[in-house]
């Protein structure tokens, strides 16, 4: 339990202070995007249609 603590700790640290973890997790855990981005889903099966 107290791992478990001390690594929600520096997970709220790295999220308060560091703004390049801060976009890793907007962008990959919530899909976020910056102004002006579009993203493009690839189907690799779509070539073999």
């Amino acid at each position: 339990m107290l791992e478990e603590k001390a690594a929600l700790e520096k997970e709220i640290d790295l999220l308060m202070h560091d703004k390049n973890y801060l976009e890793k997790v907007a962008r990959g855990k919530y899909g976020m995007l910056k102004k002006n981005e579009e993203v493009y889903y690839l189907d690799p099966q779509a070539k073999n249609k």
